[in-house]
């Protein structure tokens, strides 16, 4: 408080847009208080024995990251080794067997990776190449999420077409815990922790969706 460095942090069951909107306009505009909100979703089993919470950070946007750091923003060149130990450092050691699983998928399907250069968190994301167009489908970051790319995809054909994202869509919702809505298949990068894929069946869901993904690229 003596610093005049102040968070505030609004937290909820749903985030309406009116406030999602306010929440990023003051964390671009205020740049020594940073102005988040947090929308926690609860998903129950049919049989009410498995209850999964799963949060989002709203707020944090590149204009905002400019905001706070003065415009200046720091990078590095990351690689396997760097970033799983970040990951294993900041998530634990069953997040850090998630990822490993998602990146030794790509190398099984002969994906090239393409690795991130951001200042405090890495990234990873297999990028197949086919036809000239490069293909996207999902990205994994240090800090524990997995990011489904839908505003990448949708540039690319077969996924030009809304029809496909849609159809992607049903494939990644069959994960516990997934709940992409229908306007996310536009422009959007909607994210989940990788816990949300700690179960091995929801595990084999997600690559089956990804798998899918690859044949309807390579048919096109």
């Amino acid at each position: 408080m003596q610093a005049g460095k102040v968070r505030l942090i609004f937290v909820s069951d749903r985030i309406p847009d009116e406030l999602r909107r306010i929440v990023e306009f003051l964390n671009e505009q205020m740049s020594q208080t940073e102005v988040l909100a947090v929308e926690i979703k609860q998903y129950v089993s049919q049989d009410s024995s498995l209850r999964t919470l799963v949060p989002r950070i709203i707020g944090q946007t590149a204009k905002a990251q400019d905001s706070k750091s003065g415009g200046a923003r720091s990078s590095r060149q990351w690689d396997e080794a760097s970033f799983f130990d970040r990951l294993e450092e900041v998530r634990g050691q069953e997040e850090t067997t998630i990822a490993r699983a998602l990146l030794e998928w790509a190398q099984r399907q002969r994906i090239p990776l393409r690795w991130g250069q951001g200042g405090t968190e890495g990234s990873f994301a297999p990028r197949l190449e086919h036809a000239g167009q490069s293909h996207q489908v999902f990205s994994v970051f240090s800090n524990g999420t997995l990011e489904i790319r839908f505003s990448y995809m949708q540039w690319k054909a077969p996924f030009d077409e809304e029809a496909k994202r849609l159809a992607l869509r049903d494939r990644l919702n069959e994960v516990t815990g997934f709940h992409i809505q229908t306007d996310q298949v536009t422009n959007k990068r909607p994210w989940y922790y990788l816990s949300v894929l700690q179960d091995e069946a929801d595990l084999k869901m997600f690559v089956a969706a990804l798998d899918w993904f690859i044949r309807e690229v390579k048919a096109t």
